[in-house]
């Protein structure tokens, strides 16, 4: 029953004859019903019905089971349970938004993009609308550069300045448009402001029927700089890695003057040193990268609209046990105040890797030349497992027993 997994749901395509063997049949719109069927021995049949699914239907999960099924075997009659099968239908229509940037800095414009998408195989979607209150989002913050026509569609409008509204979009069956606008953020934003930026549902019409999509998201974070690192590669115990630090300087129009951060490395993980600082000059003139378990940067400097990177070399303790390893600096400051949040990364350390070096003799003091029972297995390879050490065991016992051997030959 059709009707009863989605209302107005019917069949399009019925009846078929011989779906399943000479007289069988299937028929039917909104109840199928399907009789004489016959399957020879040891094999089975497979038969398709093209269902519409009503225009007006709910986005949702519906479950479709059948009726028992009957039928007669070696004389005798049989029921078994029905089939059941769960029906999926999505909502046509699909909305997001991005910013081109996760971070920004006070007083800087972003491009705002939105995408919206239409998913229905024959309809378009049409007398699309949403709005987007920007100054909710945050005090202040505005498009610029509006109205825009034809920004979703032949006669859309996408309007407004502190809060935005499209109107009239269309999108043509199984498409998308995408739209941007330019955002300008007001100069007293405090530093470390995260923006999360809702529109309202979006709104339309298919094949005469109203549709909606969920609200689109996004968010953004202000501050003037950004601190990332990272760790170039993973480290044994006892070996070591690069850590890499980038720093950005967001703000267009000054230089960033007196930035630095810390890194407590041995918080990290005990004994975790840097090596070869400290490091002159680092990032601009003046600046210098010291200390050993805790790493400071002091004095740095960076253009307007610049970054600067450097690296140190990380050493890990030989007492180190595998694992991943969390590093986070401080804040990143520079004479302005807080201008970043703190940086992560993941430092992976390695199991021990066990090196053969050469164990000539290293068995029972002997060599392989038959003078003793040595194992005289010499490599450079990498071992994981110690199944060298079992090989060089079985070879010295085999050399054991052949000495043995000439040795009651001899006597004989």
């Amino acid at each position: 029953n059709l009707d009863d997994v989605v209302p107005g749901m019917v069949a399009t395509d019925l009846p078929q004859m011989e779906v399943c063997g000479p007289g069988s049949q299937i028929q039917g719109t909104n109840v199928l019903i399907f009789t004489g069927g016959s399957i020879p021995a040891g094999n089975s049949c497979s038969f398709d019905v093209s269902v519409q699914v009503p225009v007006n239907a709910v986005a949702n999960s519906y479950n479709n089971t059948t009726s028992q099924f009957s039928f007669t075997l070696g004389g005798s009659p049989h029921v078994i349970g029905g089939a059941n099968d769960v029906l999926t239908i999505s909502e046509p229509l699909a909305f997001a938004k991005s910013f081109d940037m996760d971070v920004v800095a006070p007083g800087d414009t972003v491009s705002l993009e939105f995408t919206i998408a239409n998913a229905h195989p024959d309809h378009a979607a049409e007398q699309l609308s949403f709005t987007d209150d920007l100054g909710a989002a945050l005090g202040g913050l505005e498009a610029i550069g509006l109205p825009v026509s034809d920004a979703c569609g032949a006669g859309s409008m996408l309007t407004g300045t502190d809060v935005l509204m499209l109107t009239d979009g269309t999108v043509a069956p199984d498409s998308s448009c995408t739209f941007s606008v330019e955002l300008q953020l007001p100069d007293d934003v405090a530093m470390g402001t995260s923006v999360t930026n809702v529109t309202s549902e979006l709104a339309g019409m298919i094949d005469g029927s109203q549709r909606t999509a969920p609200p689109a998201r996004d968010e953004l974070e202000v501050n003037l700089m950004t601190l990332t690192k990272r760790f170039e590669s993973s480290a044994e115990p006892g070996g070591t890695t690069t850590l890499t630090f980038v720093i950005e300087n967001l703000n267009s129009a000054s230089m960033a003057t007196g930035v630095g951060f810390t890194d407590d490395l041995d918080a990290v993980l005990a004994g975790l040193i840097a090596t070869g600082t400290p490091l002159d000059d680092i990032c601009g003139a003046g600046s210098v990268l010291d200390g050993s378990s805790v790493l400071t940067l002091r004095g740095g400097n960076i253009d307007p609209s610049a970054s600067c990177t450097f690296g140190v070399t990380i050493e890990v303790p030989t007492t180190a046990d595998p694992g991943d390893y969390e590093n986070v600096t401080s804040a990143l400051s520079a004479n302005q105040g807080i201008v970043a949040d703190a940086a992560t990364a993941t430092l992976t350390v390695d199991p021990r890797s066990i090196t053969d070096g050469g164990v000539d003799g290293g068995v029972d003091g002997g060599t392989d030349d038959g003078g003793g029972g040595g194992c005289g297995c010499r490599t450079t390879a990498v071992h994981d497992t110690p199944i060298w050490l079992l090989a060089c065991a079985l070879f010295v016992l085999r050399r054991r027993r052949l000495r043995r051997a000439r040795y009651l030959s001899s006597r004989v």
